[in-house]
């Protein structure tokens, strides 16, 4: 199994220009706000306050965007002969001739045997058709 890390962060042009509105808007804000307190305007405080909270809003949203595009990808290669020997647990109990479920390498599998296996059952793997374990019990 080999693990990797994409990272697809593409931002459309709908959203540049959304981030690219809100960040304009926020600077103006907060530059009037300052040059109203230092002209001792009233009023200069909240145009500044809204400035820099829409600022803030516009640096969560880039990296809110940023960080969700970034995804885990798993990639499991099996050559299913391989599997022949390994042990795996029942995680369903199998019935004489009937199907289950068994944990092979951290992978569920639906498996079959000849013999009645309960749920917790240590068992090896003796033969796999298509998908399918045939398993045993381990001795």
């Amino acid at each position: 199994m080999s693990v990797s890390y994409r990272r697809m962060v593409r931002f459309g042009p709908g959203t540049i220009s959304i981030l690219l509105v809100l960040t304009l808007m926020g600077a103006v804000l907060a530059f009037f706000g300052v040059t109203r307190m230092l002209a001792n305007i009233e009023g200069g405080g909240t145009l500044l306050l809204l400035g820099v909270i829409i600022l803030l809003a516009d640096v969560f949203l880039i990296v809110g965007i940023a960080t969700t595009r970034i995804t885990r990808v798993e990639k499991k290669y099996h050559h299913l002969p391989s599997l022949i020997g390994k042990r795996g647990v029942v995680k369903s109990s199998i019935a004489e001739g009937g199907r289950g479920v068994v944990l092979v390498d951290n992978e569920l599998w639906t498996a079959t045997s000849n013999e009645e296996l309960a749920e917790g059952t240590v068992v090896k793997i003796i033969n796999i058709q298509g998908v399918v374990l045939s398993v045993s019990r381990d001795v």
